[in-house]
């Protein structure tokens, strides 16, 4: 993906895959990032649209704190 973002620093479909790795890997930053690119160089890209609206979906209603105890917490 970094090689295709050389070759072309506009190409849609690196940014949108780079920003699933970094979703997947937890830095919603980078994540957010990628997609941000993807849809700029491609508005109509509905995957990167879609996964920008879960981000800010999420930033506006985090999920709540997890509760520690029990048999493995």
């Amino acid at each position: 993906m970094a090689e295709a973002l050389k070759l072309d620093p506009n190409c849609d479909r690196a940014h949108y895959q780079l920003g699933v790795i970094a979703r997947v890997e937890n830095d919603v930053a980078r994540a957010e990032r990628h997609f941000r690119e993807a849809v700029r160089a491609n508005p109509k890209h509905l995957e990167a649209n879609q996964e920008l609206r879960l981000i800010e979906m999420r930033k506006k209603n985090p999920p709540p704190p997890t509760k520690k105890g029990g048999l493995f917490g």
